[in-house]
Order: C-alpha cells, then sequence, then structure tokens
C-alpha cells in the first residue's frame, strides 16, 4: 500500500513539473525582419529598431531580439537588403522557430512618409494583418509615426486626434478647402544693427550741449518678435510680424521701439517682403535754425537778436527735449532658413525719415509650433 502511494505522488510531481515547464500562457513569439527604408535620414537597422521597440511596448508578443535575426542572416549568406519577399520573411520565421513574422516598407515620397507594414502567420504561412499609412514627412516624429501603424497593424488602441495631424490626406484637404484655418506661430529672439543718416545722425554724435547725444549713429538692437501667418495656400503665404526692440544698450541707452510688419513669403524659396508702421519712443524739442545753420531752442527766438524776427520753428531731435512716441514706415526684405523647426530669419530693413533714413541687419531664430 505504501509503494502505490510513493508511485502516486511521484507520478502527480512528474506530470505537475511538465505542465509548469511548458508554461501554456507564453506569448506568441514574434520576429521584426529588416524594414525596407527609402529616402529617409535613418538607417534600416535605425527603423528596424523602432518598429521592434514599438511592438515591445504593446506586451501582446515575445519579440525575437535582432541578434538572432542578424546571426541567422550570416549563417544562412543571405543578404538582409534582399530578404523582403514573403516567401524570404516565411523563410527565416520557420527556420527560427516563429509564431509570427512582421515585414514592411518605410519611404518618402515627396512631402509624404508611406509606411507599410505586414504580419505573417509562419505556421500558416498567411497575411494575419496588413497596413498602409500615408504622413506629413515629420523626422522628428518619425517614431510616433511608426508607433501609429503599429498600433494599427496589430488591433492595439490608436490615439487617432493625435495621429490625425500628421495625416497626409487630411492635412492636404485643409490647404485647399480650409487656407485661413491653419494659423501658425513663430517666436523667437531677435538681435542685429541699426545705422541712422543724415541729420538724425549728426544729433546723435552732437554734444549734449548742443542737444546732441553723444553717441555713435550705428547701434546694437536686441529683442524679440512672434510672427502668425493668417493665409496660407499655393506657393505664398501671407503673415504679420510683431517686432519688439531695444536699441543702444551697448551705449548705455535705452531706446525703445515696436514694428509691426504685413508681409508675403515665398514657400519654397523662403524669401518674404514687408512694410508696416513702427513706433519709437524719442525725446523731441521745437526750435530753429538761424542763417548760420545753428540749432536753437524755440525760447531763444524772444531774447537778444532773435527777438521780433519772422521765424520758422521745427521740431527734431533733442537731447534737451521730453519723450514722446514717433511713428515712421519700415520696409523689410528677407530669407528664412530653416533646419527641421529651426528658423533662421535674416532681414534687411529701410526706414525713411525726414531727419534722415535708418538702415538695419537683423536675424535671429524661432521653433515653429502650430496653434
Amino acid at each position: 500500500m505504501k509503494c502505490l502511494s510513493k508511485v502516486i505522488i511521484v507520478t502527480l510531481l512528474f506530470f505537475g513539473t511538465r505542465a509548469f515547464g511548458q508554461n501554456p500562457s507564453r506569448l506568441p513569439l514574434l520576429g521584426v525582419t529588416y524594414i525596407d527604408v527609402q529616402g529617409i535620414e535613418l538607417s534600416q537597422n535605425e527603423v528596424t529598431s523602432i518598429v521592434r521597440i514599438e511592438i515591445e511596448k504593446l506586451q501582446k508578443f515575445e519579440v525575437v531580439d535582432r541578434y538572432e535575426i542578424d546571426n541567422y542572416y550570416k549563417s544562412s549568406s543571405l543578404e538582409k537588403n534582399n530578404c523582403m519577399s514573403k516567401s524570404c520573411v516565411l523563410a527565416v520565421g520557420h527556420n527560427l522557430h516563429l509564431d509570427f513574422v512582421v515585414s514592411g516598407t518605410v519611404e518618402k515620397i515627396g512631402r509624404m512618409l508611406a509606411i507599410s507594414l505586414r504580419q505573417y502567420n509562419v505556421q500558416t504561412g498567411a497575411q494575419e494583418a496588413a497596413v498602409v499609412k500615408e504622413y506629413i514627412y515629420e523626422p522628428i516624429e518619425l517614431q510616433a509615426l511608426v508607433r501609429f501603424s503599429i498600433e494599427s497593424l496589430l488591433g492595439a488602441p490608436v490615439n487617432t486626434e493625435l495621429e490625425n495631424l500628421y495625416l497626409f490626406q487630411k492635412h492636404e484637404a485643409d490647404l485647399v478647402d480650409k487656407p485661413n484655418v491653419r494659423k501658425l506661430n513663430l517666436s523667437g529672439p531677435r538681435f542685429g544693427v541699426s545705422m541712422l543718416t543724415g541729420q538724425n545722425a549728426a544729433i546723435l554724435a552732437a554734444p549734449k550741449n548742443k542737444g546732441g547725444f553723444d553717441i555713435s549713429p550705428l547701434m546694437t538692437q536686441f529683442g524679440y518678435h512672434t510672427e502668425a501667418r493668417y493665409l496660407n495656400t499655393g506657393n505664398v503665404m501671407a503673415l504679420v510680424e510683431f517686432f519688439g526692440l531695444i536699441g543702444g544698450m551697448e551705449q548705455q541707452k535705452f531706446i525703445p521701439s515696436l514694428s509691426i510688419i504685413n508681409g508675403f513669403r515665398w514657400k519654397k524659396s523662403k524669401w518674404e517682403f514687408g512694410f508696416g508702421p513702427t513706433f519709437n519712443i524719442q525725446q523731441h524739442t521745437s526750435g530753429f535754425y538761424d542763417e548760420n545753420n545753428t540749432w536753437h531752442l524755440e525760447q531763444d527766438k524772444y531774447n537778444g537778436e532773435f527777438k521780433g524776427k519772422d521765424i520758422n520753428i521745427v521740431d527734431r531731435l533733442d537731447s534737451r527735449g521730453a519723450n514722446r512716441i514717433t511713428s515712421s514706415w519700415v520696409f523689410a526684405v528677407g530669407k528664412t532658413l530653416t533646419s527641421g523647426n529651426l528658423n533662421i530669419p535674416v532681414n534687411l530693413y529701410a526706414i525713411p525719415n525726414k531727419g534722415g533714413w535708418t538702415f538695419g541687419l537683423s536675424m535671429g531664430w524661432s521653433i515653429e509650433k502650430s496653434k
């Protein structure tokens, strides 16, 4: 009787151990063969790694690491770049004893990024699922675009609201049907130099006891600008820019200005032209010039040799005057250099004035963001 009990216990332990060793809850084994890549900055290895990582995040499969697949290619003398067909992909799956394999293509076509992915059942040879997605090509968002495609391929929830921002067809429809809705905002610092000419340049350089400012007419500027595109259709976009600048700080001066420029930018060449009002705070006073072209304050006409004379009173820059807001018109031309979402605007501008024109160079940087 005791012997029978021992046999039963040993038998139960043996089959129990076998049952646990079989791990019936094992995740299906999936391998990612190399993804065909065309026209993008990332390499085939990098894109394949992104696909593998995004599948692993879903925790629906046990994903074979790339070293296993690399070793198979080396041992079988296969070129991974030439193993894109269904038969070759399935052969990889059979030899590595996989349940599923995923292959596909990531290709840039003009402004569009096409992602095509396929999942094969290794045992049956059938294509389990396939997905083709067309996105606006955004290099820095490539991993997110691959994630959307993987989620669609494997039946995982997709953040459709976020994905819609990148869908090529929807983007193109917005450009045609709702050109005024796509408003963009660009903001960033600006710096540069400005040069006053004519009478105003002479006044700035003159000593203070003669109404001058005792500073150079060539001065630096630093500030901030914001930009909004209110029309974005065809090859031309219309935009409005707001510049807030401070000049003369290197000469211990604080000369503020605000400019509102309306203009146009050509999308392909990135050249732009604009014009609009500019406002400054300046010290002005009233006075007159004598026959020797010497400047006098207005009260001098009531004294000495000028008393009783018919004198023409004018208004001009003068360090002895009161602060007031003055306005002028500014014309600007420039080109925006781009690198990804980084914009580097470079502009030349001119401000006509009866006291002398002002010329300047301004540049800066900004990050483009959708509103």
